[in-house]
């Protein structure tokens, strides 16, 4: 294809060159942010699994601790979690009520209900 010009052929040529950078440049840059989504979705897919796999550990050692008949075991570093966990609920419990006998109001302990 002559259009008969060699100025006009030459900046065609040169228009070309560019086209072809351009679309090469464009084209790796598509590939890299394919390869950089791919790699996120691998490492996500890890840290899922992770996650996951350590959840179970953690109720795992939670159930041993809790579930095990012989308190020697249960208490690994000298701590019951059920039993505090029930004491506590129990002192709150206690004190909730002792607000509501004695004051009349748990809202307004200052309150007696005269």
């Amino acid at each position: 294809m002559s259009t008969g010009d060699k100025s006009t052929s030459q900046l065609l040529q040169a228009l070309q060159n560019k086209s072809d950078y351009y679309t090469r440049l464009t084209i790796i840059e598509r590939k890299r942010l394919d390869d950089l989504n791919d790699a996120l979705d691998h490492i996500a897919q890890q840290v899922e699994d992770f996650r996951a796999r350590a959840k179970r550990e953690a109720i795992d050692v939670m159930n041993l601790h809790i579930l095990t008949p012989n308190p020697a075991y249960s208490r690994a570093d000298g701590a019951n979690i059920g039993r505090e966990a029930d004491l506590v609920s129990m002192s709150n419990n206690v004190f909730i009520l002792s607000l509501i006998i004695f004051t009349g109001d748990p809202k307004n302990p200052g309150d007696s209900g005269s």
